[in-house]
């Protein structure tokens, strides 16, 4: 898959398909095999990605504190940084997580489904 003219690392698409498949502990290794390189962007958008997994693993173990903590880090760094890989649109993940964050804040529990990782077309 190609993010605009980028490539994606294969760490990223291997990560992508771990979140979208909600195997979040797994996502966030192999985003972490790629922190590091790149940009300084690049690694800020990697550093959301991982953030946004740990996230979702807190939640789904029970851990309300844990989650909100990393989801607050994960949308900072992934609206900030959202232009790295465009075809990925992590500004909508940054506000699926957002609007996750607020069901969990005002009902102590998610209502809907779980962030995907959007990319263009969806």
């Amino acid at each position: 898959m190609k993010a605009g003219d980028v490539t994606l690392p294969d760490e990223i698409l291997r990560g992508i398909r771990h979140f979208n498949a909600g195997e979040y502990f797994e996502a966030h290794e192999a985003w972490e095999d790629h922190w590091g390189h790149g940009g300084p962007q690049e690694r800020a958008a990697t550093l959301g990605l991982i953030k946004a997994a740990v996230a979702l693993h807190h939640l789904q173990a029970g851990n309300g504190p844990g989650f909100a903590w990393q989801a607050q880090e994960a949308i900072r760094n992934l609206r900030g940084n959202h232009e790295v890989w465009p075809a990925l649109r992590l500004d909508a993940l940054a506000e699926a997580l957002d609007g996750l964050a607020a069901e969990v804040r005002f009902h102590g529990r998610a209502q809907g489904g779980l962030p995907r990782i959007p990319e263009k077309g969806e």
